[in-house]
This record gives C-alpha cells, structure tokens and sequence, in this order.
C-alpha cells in the first residue's frame, strides 16, 4: 500500500467521522422544525447551518485541551498574597 492511497483512506474516513453525526444532526434538527412547522427563517437556517460547524467547536475545544497541557500551570502560594 502506497502512501497517497493511505493518505487518501485517511481522509475519506475523518470526512465520514466527520459527516455522519453532522447528518444525524441535520436530519434530527430539520424532522424536530417540521414537526413544530416553523417557517424557513433566518434563525432556522442558521440552526441547520450550525449542525455541519458544530464538529469543528469539538476539534478546537480538544486540541486547546491537548495543547493546554504541556506546560503545568504554575501554584501561588499563600504568603504570595500577603504584603
């Protein structure tokens, strides 16, 4: 197995990781304002919109985690306070 065919299969399955929960969001989001039969407003559309985004805000909330903790915070002590 080459690497661009790797590369590729690597890509294909981050963009189903990707996909299928936001598709299941869509779907669940559209069914939930056709039962309720809201009109197609802005605030709709940008709800639908927000579940193909709301994948990145889970990347970039991890990766701040993971990057976050390379360096341990450092501990103040009590008399630091004190004058």
């Amino acid at each position: 197995m080459n690497r661009r065919s790797m590369t590729l299969s690597t890509t294909t399955l981050l963009g189903f990781a990707w996909l299928i929960p936001a598709t299941a969001m869509l779907a669940a989001s559209t069914v939930e304002g056709m039962a309720y039969r809201n009109h197609w407003d802005f605030a709709r559309v940008i709800g639908l919109a927000a579940c193909l985004v709301w994948p990145l805000t889970v990347v970039i909330i991890l990766g701040a985690g993971l990057l976050g903790r390379r360096r341990p915070p450092r501990l103040a002590r009590h008399g630091d306070f004190i004058d």
